[in-house]
């Protein structure tokens, strides 16, 4: 298993990946490994993650290009109303064809209408601000996000505010087999997969994600990273791991968003970099190691014998925190 986030901003729409397969084999231990590529962009305007069976989602996304081009015709002027309501059915097809018995699969996929403005809920805005108010903020700061204000301002009987510089964001979930679509709404967040629980930690820093430099996607993504890597080690999730590519979809287009990050300063070096349109590269810079990420069709699993996991993140973080403990008892 593994994990897909997402959250629906106020401006757009970012979804989140880990990139951990799980080989299991009868009688024998667990092998991870850390080079599967589980979001897909299908337009500038949509994209999705999966999570579960990941030689039946090989099977469905393999073919997924042939079938659109077959049913839909086109791909770059595909309207993403056209696309939510064609997908579901793809899966739930798809998936009745896969030629073995499937597991479990489930779907994240985000959507932004260009020609429709947000259209954010009041209530969610008044109790983003009422963290502000009580000082229950996950990231203290003495600033309030222009937003914030510019929606409160609005008359208080009216309960949805239209952003008109702002895209319609679509994020909604399926799962196997009956990949019905659950639609969430702007300022809502949800996740699937083996790490799903996320969504608590998520719910604690919404203030930090959501709020925190609203339409800046490096602060945004470093944001819905630090939730995920903090919880995931927290609740020691072993099907999760990684580094964790991001993409965020906004009037502008679609951003995958990068990393890099030295733990502690001068020390570890960590990068996760976009390459080759859309694909993935994890390297820790002091060893050289890499490890590129890979679509499910272009692995072979059956020959994978031992662990490939890129942990230096998560051991990089560990070993500074615990040196901070030592410092502390001293």
């Amino acid at each position: 298993m593994s994990v897909i986030a997402g959250c629906s901003l106020f401006n757009g729409v970012l979804l989140l990946a880990d990139c951990r397969a799980t080989v299991t084999r009868r009688d024998q231990a667990s092998i991870y490994v850390d080079n599967v590529q589980k979001l897909f962009v299908v337009t500038p305007q949509i994209a999705f993650g999966f999570v579960g069976d990941i030689l039946a989602a090989a099977a469905i996304f393999q073919d997924l290009p042939r079938y659109m081009n077959k049913r839909l015709k086109y791909h770059n002027g595909l309207h993403p109303v056209t696309f939510l309501d064609w997908f579901p059915r793809y899966l739930q097809y798809a998936y009745s064809r896969v030629q073995f018995k499937p597991g479990p699969l489930s779907v994240m996929v985000a959507c932004i209408i260009r020609d429709h403005p947000n259209v954010i809920e009041r209530a969610k805005v008044v109790a983003l601000m009422e963290r502000f108010r009580l000082g229950k903020l996950s990231y203290q700061r003495s600033w309030l996000p222009e937003i914030l204000i510019k929606i409160l301002n609005t008359p208080p009987e009216v309960p949805l505010v239209r952003l008109l510089d702002a895209p319609l964001g679509i994020l909604g979930m399926l799962a196997s087999p009956q990949f019905d679509l659950e639609l969430l709404n702007p300022l809502e967040f949800g996740a699937i997969g083996s790490g799903e629980t996320i969504v608590s930690q998520i719910d604690k820093e919404a203030d930090w994600i959501f709020a925190g430099d609203v339409g800046n996607p490096f602060i945004e993504t470093m944001a819905l990273r630090e939730c995920a890597s903090h919880f995931i080690a927290d609740n020691n999730i072993p099907t999760v791991g990684g580094l964790f590519p991001c993409v965020k979809l906004e009037a502008a287009g679609l951003q995958h968003i990068g990393e890099s990050v030295e733990i502690p300063l001068g020390g570890d070096k960590i990068e996760l970099k976009p390459i080759n349109g859309g694909r993935w590269l994890q390297r820790h810079v002091n060893s050289g190691t890499e490890i590129q990420l890979r679509y499910p069709w272009e692995i072979d699993f059956a020959n994978i014998t031992t662990s490939q996991t890129f942990d230096f993140l998560k051991n990089a973080q560990q070993n500074f925190h615990g040196r901070d403990r030592k410092d502390v008892e001293k």
